[in-house]
């Protein structure tokens, strides 16, 4: 994902690439994410 800084941040624009999900707290006042997939729900189907 890609994290960069928040809304309410009062320093420079930074940004982190992780592979995990990251602290809330990652980049100073707040972080906004970016995922590099998405995911959706696949129903079960019945096999016949």
């Amino acid at each position: 994902m890609i994290c960069t800084t928040g809304v309410g941040n009062k320093g420079e624009f930074s940004c982190l690439m992780s592979e995990r999900v990251p602290d809330l707290n990652l980049l100073a006042a707040g972080v906004q994410a970016f995922p590099r997939w998405t995911y959706r729900r696949v129903e079960a189907t019945e096999a016949g």
